[in-house]
């Protein structure tokens, strides 16, 4: 794989879609302090790809009503001049975030399975795309293509 595929982002605003590449930073499922009692999927990517000018034309696209509280936190950070070492997207789902792993064809894999190929843990580091779906004031997340998989260990704790 060219180190070039790795970066590109797509953007298709004619779809509401965006495909996100960056490394894995969590993958979860539980609660959160904003779910209540509801259990989520949660995922997060660090990514280095997004641009000023294209984080700008989502913003006018989709959050342009959004009040500043209400605002992905990515968009902020490029707003904030936050954006130099990259951003983190934190998307949290209702529905299970179906993965596939480059080189396997169509094989979906559950969250379950996920955390499998991780040997028990999320495979954070795990080179990744993130597909999203994006609608007026809100972004969501549809699927991830785990590219390059790594298995967390004990350095990833203690080092």
């Amino acid at each position: 794989m060219k180190k070039e595929d790795v970066a590109t982002v797509v953007y298709k605003p004619e779809e509401n879609k965006l495909v996100v590449p960056g490394i894995l930073s969590a993958y979860r499922f539980g609660g959160s302090k904003y779910s209540g009692d509801k259990e989520i999927y949660q995922i997060s990517i660090k990514t280095t790809a997004l641009t000023p000018d294209l984080v700008g034309q989502i913003k006018k696209a989709y959050f342009s009503d959004t009040k500043d509280k209400y605002l992905p936190s990515f968009i902020k950070d490029f707003e904030d001049d936050k954006a130099k070492d990259g951003v983190y997207i934190n998307l949290k789902s209702q529905y299970e975030i179906p993965a596939f792993v480059e080189g396997e064809g169509n094989k979906r894999y559950s969250f379950d399975d996920v955390i499998e190929l991780g040997e028990g843990l999320p495979p954070c580091g795990s080179t990744v795309k993130l597909s999203c779906r994006l609608k007026e004031g809100a972004i969501y997340p549809l699927a991830i293509l785990i590219q390059e998989l790594r298995k967390q260990d004990a350095s990833d704790y203690f080092d």
